[in-house]
């Protein structure tokens, strides 16, 4: 998903929605979600106050607005009670809008940055908490599947009337990109069949990722530098497997640091030891390497 930031009013805004926000409770409709209601001549306030929206976290409601904006339909988020407002909560309305969107087969929403007004959190956490919650709810593993794909949600532009504020929701945005992008690299780790990623494969996703980054330092010992280093529990282990063992090192960041050391477990398939796990649940044991596949995407 691309995500970027748009400087202007969200009503004059075309995408094939926009994403606007009202707190659980609310009377009186603020900021963005109250200038376009004004352009509605007060459609969103008619369906707050019949109940038709609660306005609770995680609720989601479509309006379709006739040509009264440049976007044709405006997808309502709740924010749930403005007492109890986080930034969890942002992400958790991001992500309903962005769920409901890609349901619907739509390529490109606009939403206001949640929170950043009368929510109370800074541009730069409102903003990357936006852009978490859009790109993970979306993400989708369809390496292995035949035929046409469900379509994705392919863009998330934040609208900002602020100006002041955009360079602090570009960096927060960026920051969530980021750690989404992070996230979902773990979660394709993980949902690859064992038969594919194998202790080698992995071996090779780790040099890759520091060919691709000057700041990355990679080593990936064999069997034969395994045993040198005397790591017999690794080596007992691999014994039980066709497969050729590899330990893996990322190094990031100034070598004369003290070093902070994260360590995952990569076990591509645990079938179990001394006595082989039963048949419920073993297809979930290609997740054993879920603590390496969360730190290579820790590392990138």
């Amino acid at each position: 998903m691309q995500i970027d930031i748009q400087v202007g009013a969200i009503d004059k805004f075309h995408a094939d929605a926009i994403v606007l926000n009202a707190f659980e409770g609310a009377t009186t409709l603020g900021g963005a979600t109250g200038a376009v209601d004004r352009v509605l001549n007060g459609l969103l306030h008619d369906i707050i106050v019949s109940g038709d929206f609660k306005g609770k976290v995680g609720e989601a409601s479509v309006i379709y607005v006739r040509g009264a904006l440049a976007s044709p339909r405006v997808i309502l988020v709740g924010l749930g009670k403005q007492e109890r407002f986080s930034a969890t909560v942002a992400r958790r309305a991001s992500a309903a809008a962005a769920r409901k969107a890609q349901d619907m087969g739509l390529k490109h929403i606009a939403s206001v940055v949640h929170g950043a007004g009368a929510g109370g959190l800074e541009a730069s956490e409102a903003a990357q908490a936006v852009a978490e919650g859009a790109a993970l709810v979306t993400y989708r593993f369809s390496d292995y599947k035949s035929g046409a794909n469900k379509p994705s949600l392919e863009q998330l532009t934040l609208v900002e009337l602020d100006p002041e504020k955009i360079a602090a929701e570009r960096a927060g945005a960026q920051a969530g990109e980021t750690l989404a992008n992070a996230v979902c690299l773990a979660r394709n780790l993980v949902n690859r069949p064992p038969n594919y990623l194998t202790p080698t494969m992995m071996g090779e996703m780790a040099q890759a990722m520091a060919e691709a980054n000057p700041k990355l330092k990679v080593t990936v010992l064999d069997r034969e530098a395994i045993a040198r280093l005397g790591m017999g529990a690794l080596l007992g282990v691999a014994q039980g497997s066709d497969e050729p063992p590899r330990f893996i090192i990322l190094e990031h960041g100034p070598q004369d640091a003290p070093p902070v050391v994260i360590v995952g477990k990569g076990i591509t398939f645990d079938s179990g030891g001394i006595s082989l796990k039963p048949a419920v649940g073993m297809e979930e044991m290609k997740g054993d390497m879920a603590g390496a596949a969360a730190v290579l995407g820790a590392i990138q």
